[in-house]
Order: C-alpha cells, then structure tokens, then sequence
C-alpha cells in the first residue's frame, strides 16, 4: 500500500470517504422511518447533523491551522466518525441515545472534507503539479458516491430496514481510515498565529458577500439534493426516470471536475461562481415547471456547472486568496456556508412550506434563492477586482 502515489492514495480516499456518503446520506432518513421513528424525531435528527457541522468545522479547523496537524486531525476524525457511525446503525438506544450518536458523527465528521481538500491542494504543489487541477482528485469522490449510492438501493430494495446502506457506508469508511494512515503527510512545523491571518481575512472586503451567495446557493443545492426524488416521484415519474437524472448530474460533475484545471487557467475563480449561481436560478426554475421526463434528466445535465464548477473554483478562490496561516479555516468556510447552513436554511423551508406549496414552489424558491446568490458572488467579484487592481 505504501507503493501507491500521493496522488492515487487521494484519490482512493476520496473514493471511500465520499462513497461511503453514498450510501449513508440518501438512506440514512429511510433508515430511521423503517425503524419506527416518527416523522417529528425524524426532521430533528436529520437537522442535527447541518447544525453540528456549522458550530464544530470552524473549531477543526482552527486547530488544524494553529498546530499544523491536519494529517493526525483527518485519522482521528475518519476514524471516530467511523466509529460513531457503528452506533448510530445499531440504534441500540433509543432515540436520545440515537440523537446523541448523531450529534457525535457529525460533529467528528465535519472536519474531513476541508482537511482532505486541503491536503489535496498541498500534495499538487509539493508534487509540482497544477494546484488548479484539484478537481481531478476530488472527481473520484463522485465516482464513489454514484457507484455507492447505486449499490446502497439495491441493498434495500427487499429489506426490512435501511441498515444495510448504512453498513456499506461504515465499511468503506473503514477502508478510507486505514489509508489516512498511509498518505503523506506535510513536514512537522512549528505552531502557527492563526488569530492574525483570520482577523485579515475576516476584514476582506470580499468575504461577507461570498458567504450570502455560497449560503444561498448551497440551499438551491440542498432543495436538489432532498426534494427531486419525491419532486418526480408527485410528477409520476418511476424510479428509472428518478435513477437517469441522478446518474446525469453526477456524470456531468465528474466530466467537469475533470477538467477543471483548464477552466481554472482560462477564468478566475469569481466569475465561475456567478455563472454557477445563474445556472443553478435558472435550473431550478425549470425544474419547477417541466414536467416531460426526458426534459426532466437533460436539465440535470447542468449540475456540472451548477456543482462541480461551483465546487472547484470555490477551492480555488479559497486557496488564492486566504493567508496561508488559515487555509483549513478558509476552506472550511465553503462547506459551512453551502452544506451548513444552506441546507439548515432549506430543511426549515421544507418543514415550513412543503405541505403549502410544494416541492414545485420549493423549487422555484430555490430559483430565487439562486439570483440572490448570482447577486452577492457577483459583488464579491467586484471587490476582489477592486483589491487587486493597482492604485489609481
């Protein structure tokens, strides 16, 4: 194992550690319906896991920072959150007991995708490649996540439960925790004085209008993520139709994180981002009102701008423009404004409107959300612009 390259036992992490996300986050809600929870403690504890990981990530990832561990901190919290996960599946004890389990893996969990990015970027410089072809690593995290996901549905197709999902999920992140001990890691360093570098970043005329448009954004993404399965399912679309358009939007995900890289050389990470907010308004727009299947898929074709645009040049616009004091830190602001509380924001949306208006009208919201979101990437745009350009 040890013979591997770098940049293959990345992509082998990627692989297990966003796979096993696969199997866990899609069947995870089937799961604790199929136990016999209610619909009530359902929503709660789904809802844990976003809110955790907005209050813990900043707090890994300081540490990370501060003390120059990011390799040590991703085995522990691979293999804790492993270790958490074992429980929440056995679901031995109640549901406090469960409520506390989650509460656990996510906080455990939420450090792993901004600390392996992070190390990603690292190994591409020290390896003397192209920190812009980050993407290239992370597409086999899609490649996991559509092969895992795909299996996890067979699983518990003919089951009384959704554990078995769940059970795959643990095991490849077993696998993911055995090679965090074997990648590279970067050389010892003294602690670093992170407080100045985020009290720099935290003034960056910039940062504030990214956050909105990250966050918005991220709740466009998360109405896509809960809601197009029972969106097509109320349009009477089987689940082959359902299975094609999941299928197309990760195939397009993993076409453009392959060639990131040369959209990173030909445009600046900023304007990437509004032209995936804009895409993604206008995609859930559509969504909203298409109702032929064949459309229906063909619009997922977008999600490759819509996230692997979105994702890519995200990294980058962190990489480029945080103190390197804080690059944990800044990287983790991308999940925590996107998967914290962007979904937080389109999950109390869901239990506040769905019955009302819809998973239709929660799409077009997410349309809106969407050119909000292209609005404050855009003027987020502007002041890096204004930052870099030279004195009048």
């Amino acid at each position: 194992m040890t013979a591997l390259s770098p940049a293959l036992l990345l992509s082998l992490v990627y692989l297990f550690v966003i796979g096993g996300t696969g199997a866990w986050g899609p069947f995870l809600g089937l799961h604790l319906e199929r136990a016999g929870h209610s619909g009530a403690w359902i929503g709660a504890l789904l809802a844990l896991i976003p809110l955790t990981r907005i209050l813990s990530a900043p707090l890994w990832a300081a540490l990370a920072d501060r003390f120059r561990r990011g390799a040590t901190l991703l085995r522990l919290a691979t293999g804790l959150s492993t270790l958490a996960a074992v429980v929440v599946t056995l679901d031995r004890f109640g549901t406090p007991g469960l409520a506390v389990a989650l509460v656990a893996f996510a906080f455990l969990r939420a450090p792993i995708g901004p600390l392996l990015d992070s190390a990603a970027v690292q190994q591409l410089v020290a390896g003397g490649g192209d920190a812009r072809d980050y993407g290239r690593l992370r597409l086999w995290g899609s490649v996991g996540f559509m092969a895992l996901a795909g299996l996890a549905s067979v699983l518990v197709a003919d089951a009384d439960s959704g554990r078995p999902a769940l059970w795959l999920a643990v095991g490849t992140w077993v696998l993911a925790t055995l090679l965090t001990f074997v990648m590279p890691g970067p050389p010892t360093a003294a602690p670093a004085p992170v407080l100045p570098a985020l009290r720099a970043l935290a003034r960056a005329p910039f940062l504030a209008p990214l956050m909105v448009g990250l966050t918005l954004h991220g709740a466009g993404l998360a109405v896509y993520d809960m809601l197009l399965p029972m969106h097509m399912d109320g349009l009477g679309l089987g689940g082959g139709w359902t299975g094609a358009a999941l299928g197309m939007g990760i195939a397009a995900e993993i076409a453009i994180m392959a060639v990131g890289g040369r959209l990173l050389q030909r445009a600046p990470p900023g304007p990437l981002l509004v032209l995936a907010a804009l895409v993604g308004a206008v995609r859930w727009a559509l969504l909203a009102v298409v109702t032929t299947p064949w459309l229906v898929v063909a619009l997922q074709a977008s999600h490759g701008i819509v996230f692997g645009v979105f994702w890519v040049a995200g990294v980058e616009l962190m990489r480029t423009q945080a103190p390197a004091e804080v690059r944990n830190s800044a990287q983790s602001l991308l999940m925590i404004s996107a998967y914290g509380v962007g979904s937080l924001l389109t999950a109390g949306a869901t239990s506040l409107w769905l019955d009302a208006i819809g998973t239709a009208g929660l799409f077009l919201a997410g349309g809106a959300a969407g050119l909000l979101s292209t609005g404050a990437l855009a003027l987020s745009t502007r002041a890096l612009r204004a930052s870099s350009s030279p004195p009048a």
